[in-house]
């Protein structure tokens, strides 16, 4: 049934200068604004003469905001149906809507105040360690808790404490509980436990043995997403009352502010670390494709250890450059790096280069000689073509591996040796084990960790990104400044098939810095024509790929407000004669 008559309401105006005031208001359309003949009047420099409404309409008082932007539980908006508990804030002043029923007692007086304190820190562009700090004091000065947590998510949404304080309570309690995370998360709802009228969450496992007895986890959500959790504990099972969780559920509405910031800045850096941006930018391994990212991380994540390496890929992938950084990244990077071509070693000299010899142990042994595994002694030994390598010298190297002593051939004892063995193939080992052609046991051991790297026809814009990287080091090179790719050279490039991989691309670029006859390379100077080139380009230039995302989006946006353009305007923060141009173009 709609009430026809304006019931009374309160404004608890916590203002950017002077004192806490409360406005009591009855009436059809209460006026906001920093002009004297407003209803509420905000002295503040940000705020409009007339810069918001409250209207009564259909049972319920709407905000209605008339000039700038103003926030109503830290989200932007244009019209918001009012709800007890509401937080405005318009410039730098806060207003807490109360009806007559939910009024906040005067006793609320000091908590109001701290709770603008807060929202002026946020205001201020504070640090989210700083915010999550003053809103878990607050909450354990202004309740009876004496542990506040917030929790935030992984992206597989595995809850953890993004910050946490506590009064009086052990060190080895659990700072929250996996099972109200969980039904908060599910519900997007306020989820309290009192251990007395809920026995089944009580005898969960993350509380089993707590000394806390009464327990709230409050959302923190823009209306549609859970940005993180305040989750509050308290000795005493009368703690945590209504009044004192619709206090914090006001911090938990300011809180989404900072924490989605906060992830954001989180994401992005992220981005730039993946990117190499951030961190690394010394890496010879060039790519911004997601098979590259994720090669990337890998080597960060391997190159600590001394765990064995086999790197597989194509010819010409660059498996001796991702052997080199490996290295580079390791703690062996002052020590020598040995890199061996097993496919180019005759058979009847492979245990001679390979571990030594002494002197005299055949025909052409005049002097005693170091193998190629005694010179890596302390750093990094890296075997190319490891399935080339003949099976008597196959059991030797294990034995090398197994033991980490290496027996020159001739000798009758061998010296220890600490080196780290990297090995690289194209060789198929399922097949080659089969076959008998390689053993299964070595094949265990150095393929501790396996990395593949991707062959060049599947890393997208990486192809452009190398192009450009060979132009600039052969221009020097060869001393030939002012190159540059035509367009087609560029669009011939990105279509190529290159199955010579980046070893492939490389010379090609090379050869076009040689013989090129003007400033522009083209497509025949880089030998791409006929067959060479596919039919599409694997990449699309960046322009293209932009405005067809943004046109795409505009359209979706305007969808999900039923065709206003206006509102999806609004919520886009561009004009609308922006979403006009893309809708046209759509």
């Amino acid at each position: 049934m709609t009430i026809a008559t304006p019931i009374p309401f309160s404004l608890i105006v916590m203002p950017a200068q002077g004192a806490l005031r409360t406005e009591r208001k009855c009436g059809s359309a209460i006026t906001i604004g920093s002009a004297t003949t407003c209803d509420v009047v905000l002295v503040d420099a940000d705020v409009a003469a007339h810069h918001a409404t409250i209207k009564w309409s259909d049972g319920s008082y709407v905000l209605v905001r008339q000039e700038n932007p103003l926030l109503v539980n830290g989200l932007r908006t244009r019209v918001h149906a009012l709800l007890p508990h509401d937080l405005i804030v318009i410039g730098k002043n806060a207003l807490a809507f109360q009806t007559e029923e939910s009024r906040a007692p005067q006793a609320l007086t000091d908590p109001l105040t701290r709770l603008r304190a807060f929202m002026l820190a946020i205001l201020s562009g504070d640090s989210a360690e700083a915010l999550s700090k003053r809103l878990l004091d607050d909450a354990l000065a202004l309740t009876s808790a004496q542990r506040g947590t917030l929790v935030g998510f992984e992206h597989d949404g595995q809850p953890y404490c993004l910050f946490s304080c506590a009064v009086g309570l052990a060190n080895d309690e659990a700072l929250f509980s996996r099972t109200l995370i969980e039904r908060c998360r599910t519900t997007l709802a306020p989820v309290v436990l009192h251990p007395h009228d809920a026995q089944s969450l009580a005898k969960a496992p993350s509380l089993a043995g707590t000394a806390a007895r009464a327990i709230a986890a409050l959302p923190i959500t823009d209306g549609s997403r859970l940005w993180g959790v305040l989750y509050l504990a308290a000795k005493h099972e009368d703690a945590l009352d209504n009044a004192a969780l619709e206090l914090m559920s006001l911090y938990a509405t300011q809180a989404v502010s900072f924490l989605r910031a906060e992830k954001r800045a989180k994401v992005l850096e992220e981005k730039l670390c993946e990117l190499g941006q951030s961190e690394d930018e010394t890496s010879s391994l060039i790519g911004a494709s997601a098979s590259m990212l994720e090669l990337r991380k890998s080597v960060r994540k391997v190159a600590a250890s001394d765990i064995s390496v086999l790197i597989r890929g194509e010819t010409g992938t660059g498996k001796e450059l991702l052997a080199r950084e490996l290295h580079r990244q390791s703690p062996r990077s002052s020590r020598p790096f040995v890199a061996v071509n097993c496919g180019a070693i005759a058979k009847e000299l492979f245990a001679s280069e390979l571990f030594g010899h002494v002197k005299g142990a055949f025909t052409q042994a005049d002097r005693n000689r170091q193998g190629y595994i005694k010179a890596a002694d302390g750093g990094t030994l890296f075997l190319d073509e490891v399935g080339d390598m003949p099976l008597p010298q196959q059991v030797a190297l294990l034995r090398v591996l197994q033991e980490r002593v290496v027996v020159p051939v001739g000798a009758e004892v061998g010296s220890s040796v600490n080196v780290r063995i990297l090995a690289a193939s194209n060789l198929d080992f399922d097949e080659g084990v089969r076959t008998g052609r390689f053993r299964q046991d070595l094949y265990f051991r150095l393929a501790g960790v396996t990395l593949d790297l991707p062959p060049l026809r599947n890393r997208g814009g990486d192809i452009l990104l190398l192009a450009h990287r060979f132009l600039d080091t052969a221009s020097r090179t060869e001393k030939k400044s002012g190159l540059s790719f035509s367009e087609p050279a560029l669009h011939a490039m990105a279509c190529a098939t290159w199955p010579g991989n980046v070893r492939e691309l490389e010379a090609s670029v090379r050869r076009a810095v040689l013989l090129a006859e003007s400033k522009v390379i083209a497509p025949a100077d880089l030998g791409l024509t006929g067959d060479r080139v596919q039919s599409e380009p694997v990449v699309k230039p960046l322009v293209v790929a932009r405005d067809a995302f943004l046109k795409r989006y505009v359209q979706e946006a305007v969808a999900q407000f039923d065709g206003n353009r206006t509102a999806a305007a609004e919520a886009l923060l561009v004009s609308v004669r922006t979403v006009f141009k893309y809708l046209e173009e759509v």
